[in-house]
């Protein structure tokens, strides 16, 4: 009888270009992974993540996940401002 062994979440997973995107550490256990497009757990194997990645779930939800910025990426910080209190100081 084959021993079935854990596997643990890792870090590295995260650098892969096929899972950065929606890969996070689960904040349930260590065997368990989190797709933020999702919003669910998938068990902590390579093969797991790979056919959660190839499901019609993740695939709709990722067309509308991919095209989300960072919030500070979108707002850039004025310059105006900056102009305003160099002209201020100068009179």
């Amino acid at each position: 009888m084959k021993r079935k062994y854990t596997q643990i979440y890792r870090d590295e997973w995260e650098q892969d270009p096929s899972f950065k995107s929606w890969l996070s550490k689960s904040r349930v256990n260590t065997t368990s992974a989190h797709c933020k497009a999702c919003n669910c757990e998938v068990l902590s194997r390579v093969a797991s993540l790979k056919e959660h990645m190839a499901t019609s779930k993740h695939i709709k939800n990722m067309k509308g996940y991919s095209g989300i910025s960072k919030i500070d990426t979108i707002f850039k910080t004025s310059t105006i401002s900056e102009e305003v209190k160099k002209q201020k100081s100068a009179l």
